[in-house]
């Protein structure tokens, strides 16, 4: 399927799939859903959509019924039909929602475990606090049995997921010793994902930021990237991660005098976002913005901070609190109107993620007040009376809980 170029051959091993589905374990899952992870990404493809739509259909009912045959304690076999799932982006539904929480249960952990319970959490969003502090536990008790790369799941987990562990001063302890005990193993995407996660908890170590920032790590770095074995997806992730961290370092870690290398990265991935905007959401946002502040020339569209972070909307106040231009010489106060939607939020218990945090954050260091829209509180205010006193709030919030981002450092 990934690779061939026999459609006659293709359709023959469809066929034959389908003829032999109901023989499928649940690794043979995970390995057909990676294959159609990978297939998904190629820029040229052999299989037509129905096909891959049947294909999926047909690891779909298969999962349902290995999930009804899986032992209540086979947690291994659970992960991996889960996962399976979050590969084929099959994963909203009761039925996943059901299992995941059911990780609550779990009365054992191994390293294995860890790196596949991170991976479920963090890409299905799910932030279910009991099961990440028994894999932060683990961590704990049993520092000597975890891998450095699932020890880097778990924690990278936490930083996406905008999580602080219970045990979080001794659990950052002890993986920033698994990670330095394995580093040499670690690939650079691990170890960069790893000093952004400490960054974000503001326990990321001197040593990191110098091992890192340095000619010999970048040289291997770009040794790692050309002879990678995913060279659509893998060097994007990488380099997307370390401008994350360039820029984190500089802003938060000034006194290492990193510099920042990534503005011409930042401009070509600035397009690009920008272009994905929600259009409508945007310029309804704008609108009732112009209403409440009665001054549209006080609102600036789409602005990029030094460093590459884009904002929505910022509004400028003068010493006598009026709205006032940008350009104006008498600006005392900014706000940074942020706008979300329901995927830069966690499931369960619900906040942001942790690079929106992050982003927030940052935006602090800038010297702007930062005003988050919640596209899904935003559409469930049916009248303008409404979404006017919402706009109005947000720009003149009757306390500063609306813009406390922790952790702060």
């Amino acid at each position: 399927m990934l690779y061939g170029r026999d459609k006659d051959l293709l359709e023959l091993l469809l066929h034959k799939f389908e003829q032999h589905s109901n023989r499928l374990k649940e690794s043979d899952c995970l390995k057909i859903s990676h294959s159609l992870f990978l297939l998904k990404n190629k820029r040229i493809k052999r299989t037509s959509p129905e096909q891959i739509k049947h294909v999926n259909a047909l690891l779909r009912e298969r999962t349902k019924y290995l999930l009804l045959q899986v032992d209540n304690s086979d947690f291994i076999g659970w992960s991996t039909l889960l996962k399976a799932a979050v590969l084929r982006g099959d994963y909203d539904s009761e039925l996943v929602e059901d299992l995941l929480i059911k990780f609550k249960e779990l009365d054992y952990m191994s390293s294995k475990l860890v790196e596949s319970i991170s991976y479920l959490l963090s890409n299905t969003r799910s932030l279910i606090p009991e099961i990440i502090n028994k894999c932060t536990e683990y961590v704990i008790n049993h520092k000597s049995n975890i891998l450095g790369f699932n020890a880097e799941k778990l924690l990278y987990s936490c930083y996406t997921l905008a999580y602080h562990p219970v045990n979080g001063d001794k659990f950052f302890e002890d993986v920033i010793d698994v990670i330095l005990r394995d580093q040499e193993r670690l690939s650079g995407l691990s170890f960069l994902q790893s000093a952004l996660s400490l960054c974000y908890f503001n326990k990321l170590p001197s040593s990191f930021i110098k091992q890192i920032f340095n000619v010999e790590f970048m040289e291997k770095l770009d040794s790692e990237l050309e002879n990678c074995y995913s060279k659509d997806r893998y060097p994007q992730r990488v380099r997307k991660i370390l401008m994350a961290l360039n820029r984190a370092v500089c802003l938060e870690y000034p006194e290492y005098n990193v510099p920042w290398f990534h503005q011409k990265y930042i401009e070509d991935m600035q397009k690009i976002s920008v272009k994905n905007t929600d259009k409508m959401y945007h310029h309804r946002i704008n609108e009732y913005l112009a209403q409440v502040l009665q001054n549209p020339q006080s609102i600036s569209k789409d602005v990029v901070t030094p460093y590459g972070y884009h904002i929505d909307f910022v509004v400028n106040f003068n010493s006598r609190g009026d709205p006032v231009s940008s350009e104006s010489s008498d600006i005392n106060r900014r706000v940074a109107v942020l706008l979300f939607y329901p995927y830069d939020f966690t499931q369960f218990y619900t906040h942001l993620k942790g690079k929106y945090q992050m982003k927030m954050r940052h935006l602090e260091i800038f010297g702007y007040e930062v005003a988050a829209v919640n596209f899904s509180q935003w559409i469930n205010l049916l009248y303008p009376e409404e979404r006017l006193e919402f706009i109005s709030k947000l720009i003149w919030p009757e306390t500063n809980t609306n813009t406390s981002v922790l952790p702060k450092r």
